[in-house]
């Protein structure tokens, strides 16, 4: 066999096949690490609820805390709470009902208890809902994650929220000590039917993939390619032909 390359062909092919062949593997370590991550979250999402303070205690940063499931004791500020406006599962738009939970001494906890719809803001309306005293609450703790790119910018001046910002949401509710978390209650069933929770919904996209054989497909078009057009030319081929 015999191949004499171009000199210019090879110095346009070679950069790009290796640039092709570095954002494959790293789509493979991608792949690696959001595998792990979903696998993470499955695990703490069904696990023995802990106690959120201790979730807090140990955590290092954010991705120690999410996902956790936990349980967490206090009265419920129903005269402050915050309305997320969100769509459910059906796409049609709702409310998550966004409670302090006050707990003496130690930071309020921001509580999703979950869905009503739209003209059941007035709280009136679901009396029964609206727990008194003690409870102690079992569901998933996350971290805000902040306003995304096409999210309205929210309108505490009429308590309507489209995304979680736990300070302004503590300086409407007038809370002074208050963690920067919220916990999504379970779909234990609250009197009178709202609101509902059970909500958390882990939207963790994993197309690393298809990325993968987008850019190694992409690599080896290119080095066949790269071959056909030296064949054709006369530089590829078997020796003694």
């Amino acid at each position: 066999m015999f191949f004499r390359p171009l000199l210019w062909p090879t110095l346009m092919t070679i950069p790009a096949l290796i640039i092709l062949v570095l954002l494959g593997n790293w789509q493979v370590r991608r792949l690696h690490w959001k595998n792990h991550l979903i696998a993470q979250i499955e695990q703490r999402t069904v696990a023995p609820p802990r106690p959120l303070d201790d979730v807090l205690k140990n955590a290092q940063g954010p991705d120690d805390i999410n996902y956790w499931h936990v349980f967490v004791s206090g009265v419920l500020d129903h005269t402050h709470e915050l309305y997320l406006f969100t769509q459910d599962a059906g796409g049609r738009p709702v409310y998550h009902v966004i409670t302090p939970l006050l707990r003496g001494d130690q930071p309020a906890v921001f509580i999703d208890r979950g869905k009503i719809p739209i003209e059941n803001q007035d709280p009136t309306t679901r009396q029964e809902g609206q727990i008194k005293g003690r409870v102690t609450l079992t569901g998933i703790v996350r971290t805000p994650p902040g306003q995304g790119t096409f999210v309205p910018d929210n309108q505490p001046a009429d308590n309507i929220w489209f995304f979680l910002d736990t300070d302004t949401m503590a300086s409407v509710a007038g809370l002074k000590l208050y963690l920067p978390v919220i916990v999504e209650v379970d779909a234990t069933p609250n009197p009178g039917g709202l609101p509902v929770g059970g909500q958390t919904v882990v939207t963790l996209r994993n197309n690393h993939l298809g990325y993968i054989i987008t850019w190694y497909g992409l690599a080896l078009a290119l080095l066949g390619v790269y071959l056909i057009f030296h064949i054709r030319q006369g530089r590829l081929g078997l020796r003694g032909r």
